[in-house]
């Protein structure tokens, strides 16, 4: 199955990444005080990028919207991380 229209690319796309970032932002809190923050900013790091590519290779708008939802969830993770670890990496 293709896509329909330009308009569902853009709702699977815009709106799954936003939703990822949301659900992403409080898992990866949680997940930096149990993993720590230099090993959570090199996952979710990779997750990010393996998401990405994920999406570069989607072949529908379901898997366009998985993949946007992953992806978000990595951007969100990695700027938390990021953010926590700064101060860490930097003293």
């Amino acid at each position: 199955m293709g896509f329909d229209t330009l308009a569902s690319i853009g709702a699977a796309g815009f709106s799954a990444y936003l939703v990822g970032n949301v659900v992403g932002a409080p898992v990866a809190g949680w997940l930096t005080d149990r993993l720590g923050r230099r090993k959570l900013l090199f996952y979710t790091l990779w997750f990010y990028i393996l998401s990405t590519v994920a999406t570069a290779l989607s072949f529908g708008p379901s898997t366009l919207a998985t993949c946007r939802f992953l992806t978000g969830v990595g951007v969100a993770g990695e700027l938390v991380a990021i953010n926590a670890a700064i101060p860490e990496l930097f003293s």
